[in-house]
């Protein structure tokens, strides 16, 4: 049925619970891999095509800005920060270990 969760779905319990926990802590911060690459394009950092908005992190040059990107988002009361890795991976211009060396 309908109401069934397939095996890949997310658990929404714990899911709840997360968010149950930001709700009541102005100080809990909740980290994502997503998009703030339109922002960062926006603000200068070039698209590549090939890594996309992970250039920010690749490259020293854009380092401020990616800082800028993510205060802006904070100071305008989020609680969630994009990691902004997803380019990060293997074979997408990164060879096996070396996305890790990117983003520790």
């Amino acid at each position: 049925t309908s109401a069934q969760m397939s095996p890949a779905a997310p658990n929404n319990g714990l899911l709840r619970k997360h968010l149950d926990r930001l709700r009541s802590s102005p100080n809990e911060t909740l980290l994502l891999d997503g998009g703030t690459g339109e922002e960062l394009f926006l603000r200068g950092v070039k698209d590549d095509r090939k890594i996309w908005s992970a250039t920010a992190i690749v490259n020293e040059e854009y380092h401020r800005i990616l800082e800028e990107v993510h205060k802006s988002f904070i100071d305008a009361g989020s609680q969630a920060i994009t990691t902004n890795s997803y380019g990060i991976t293997p074979g997408v211009g990164f060879t096996d270990g070396d996305e890790v060396k990117r983003l520790v």
